[in-house]
């Protein structure tokens, strides 16, 4: 199953949006039948890091990815379900393409876009939008990466800023000049269980982080996707699992990394990228 299936029921790109990701919940159960192949062959001799760094980089080579997560976090005595999809592009010797879409309970609240040239983004319920430029004339700026993803994790929160960051962990770093590959949430425990590499998080909140792997019949190992989770009890007061899968060589078919203002949106900082 292809990526095509993700964002049905779109009515337009200008803010009419219906839930474009609703049937992210049927992918994460079927995704390892929909992961695209890439794979890196490891050794016992490997440490966590340079197994993800190898898997990571594999991904990277592919030129495009997606990361969707299922999330679901109780505050105030209330379960409320998140869904972030963030998917990325960039061909050879071509500009990079990003949109990130983050639903709450079934709402579009937040629209991440990068056209190239410019990073936008828009906050839906408060109909305001801002934008960072990446290019420099006809260039793109030499820290493009930096700038991109940072800034995305930056303004964005909680299960969002999670999905990008499994996004950047293939896209945003320069393996090829020896950039060191580091978990998103740094634990003081590091434990392999079974495939999976599991971080224990103490502080603010204790949680587990888990990066998911599956080996196949060659031996070679696939990165399928992570989990965040709280230690307290589910259901209880401030628990939260945001789960992602990852895409690796696959974007949506109605994946849309352009921006125009919706209608009555008020711009907060729009930068100009700068005149060759």
């Amino acid at each position: 199953m292809s990526l095509s299936t993700r964002r049905a029921g779109i009515k337009d790109t200008n803010g009419n949006f219906e839930s474009r990701v609703t049937r992210l919940s049927l992918l994460m159960r079927i995704g390892s039948l929909a992961l695209a192949t890439f794979t890196a062959v490891t050794t016992s001799a490997q440490s966590p890091e340079e197994t993800m760094r190898g898997l990571a980089d594999q991904m990277g080579l592919l030129g495009k990815g997606t990361v969707t997560t299922v999330a679901t976090e109780v505050r105030h005595s209330r379960e409320t379900t998140i869904r972030v999809s963030a998917a990325f592009t960039c061909p050879q010797g071509g500009k990079p393409q990003l949109e990130v879409l983050t639903t709450v309970d079934g709402r579009l609240v937040q629209r991440t876009a990068c056209d190239g040239d410019s990073l936008w983004l828009h906050s839906v319920l408060q109909n305001t939008y801002s934008s960072v430029p990446l290019s420099q004339g006809s260039s793109l700026s030499h820290d493009w990466r930096t700038r991109l993803f940072q800034t995305v994790q930056a303004r964005s929160t909680g299960a969002t800023v999670f999905t990008v960051s499994l996004l950047a962990d293939a896209f945003g770093r320069r393996f090829a000049e020896g950039a060191r590959w580091e978990p998103w949430h740094r634990g003081a425990q590091v434990s392999l269980q079974g495939l999976d590499l599991t971080y224990r998080v103490a502080s603010p909140t204790p949680a587990v982080f888990t990066y998911h792997l599956e080996r196949d019949e060659d031996d070679r190992l696939h990165w399928t996707g992570a989990t965040f989770e709280s230690l307290s009890e589910p259901g209880s007061e401030g628990h939260f699992r945001w789960s992602a899968t990852v895409y690796p060589g696959q974007v949506p078919a109605d994946f849309n990394p352009n921006f125009a203002p919706p209608k009555g949106a008020r711009p907060v900082s729009v930068e100009q990228p700068a005149a060759r």
